[in-house]
């Protein structure tokens, strides 16, 4: 039986499509996406972010911003982190727009807040078995390593906090919290 995975940070940018890049590359079924409201991205100070709707194509960001200001852009990392998300697919996708992508057997989140949002939409659709959430110790554009085919609770730069299966999930959100508990992954 194979899985299918689905890897959520806020924005579809940086965190769930490095986890995303990896994956796919070990051939695994694996989709990533972000919880935001739209898509965002340093800018020149953090009063002036640049800001784009889901489904903006990468090709497009990375265009914009390197009109822009190529020097900046290519200094704190976007311009080559966009590169890699346009070779791994077209655009950012939002979490809570999904629903035509189907289940999931496994969600990994980055995100507390991220995390809170999957497990409540999981529970409103049952659309995962387990969500987890993990931290990522490294910044965009360090080397990744790692051998996702192993469970392990480090995966590489990836630290795995918390894991909660459905029912796990379910009897969180009735409480109304989230308690991190350790299942077998």
């Amino acid at each position: 039986m194979k899985f299918r995975y689905a890897m959520v940070c806020s924005s579809n940018q940086n965190r769930s499509m490095e986890a995303h890049s990896l994956l796919k590359r070990q051939a695994f079924d694996v989709s990533s996406y972000g919880t935001r409201a739209q898509v965002k991205l340093p800018g020149p100070s953090l009063r002036e972010p640049n800001v784009y709707d889901f489904g903006t194509p990468y090709k497009q960001m990375f265009d914009d911003l390197r009109r822009k200001d190529p020097e900046l852009y290519k200094r704190n990392g976007i311009l080559p982190m966009l590169k890699r998300n346009s070779a791994v697919k077209l655009a950012p996708q939002r979490w809570q727009e999904n629903a035509a992508d189907g289940s999931f057997d496994v969600v990994f989140t980055f995100d507390e807040k991220v995390f809170d949002m999957v497990v409540e939409g999981c529970c409103a659709r049952m659309r995962a078995k387990r969500v987890h959430y993990m931290t990522r110790t490294q910044q965009y554009g360090e080397p990744s390593y790692g051998n996702l085919r192993k469970p392990t609770w480090s995966l590489g730069p990836w630290t795995l906090l918390g894991v909660l299966t459905l029912e796990e999930s379910k009897r969180a959100m009735e409480k109304k919290s989230v308690a991190f508990t350790c299942s077998s992954c």
